[in-house]
């Protein structure tokens, strides 16, 4: 409720309690209605120990419309600033569910690159499913003799 709706509302209820008529009513009245107000509201306007209603009133209104400008104008701020971004979960349309073609992979970029093997450095296919007799080295690169049998891991081993 703002702070209008609530004096209103307190104004009407207000008539129909005789402790708030007489000298110390209006005091009274101002506690009252300082103790109906959101906490933030009283926290600010309470510290004045205003004693005339019309003039607690208008205070907390003044502080409310204050208020309620800083945070418009900050909001607007927020939703301009992020009017144009997307949901972080949202892909554009067509990116991410690209379909890879038999003997391809991508390369990290859109641009697919070619499987070769290993063994028979042959394009298409990859060295667990090459049907050439060859045999190549997985540490030294060269051909003729596997990784057990390499000369230059068994030199790179003695070393360490």
């Amino acid at each position: 409720m703002s702070v209008t709706a609530y004096a209103a509302k307190f104004g009407e209820l207000a008539k129909f309690y005789p402790h708030y008529e007489g000298p110390t009513g209006e005091f009274s009245k101002c506690i009252k209605f300082e103790n109906g107000l959101y906490p933030k509201i009283k926290k600010e306007v309470g510290y004045q120990k205003i004693s005339l209603l019309a003039d607690l009133i208008d205070s907390c209104r003044i502080y409310e419309e204050d208020n309620n400008a800083h945070y418009k104008i900050i909001n607007e701020k927020r939703a301009k600033h992020h009017q144009n971004r997307g949901k972080p979960y949202d892909a554009p349309a067509g990116k991410g569910k690209h379909k890879v073609a038999y003997g391809q992979r991508t390369s990290g970029g859109d641009a697919p690159a070619g499987v070769v093997c290993f063994k028979c450095e042959k394009p298409g296919h990859k060295s667990n499913v090459c049907t050439a007799e060859k045999k190549r080295c997985f540490y030294c690169g060269k051909t003729g003799h596997t990784t057990p049998d390499c000369k230059a891991n068994v030199v790179a081993d003695a070393l360490r």
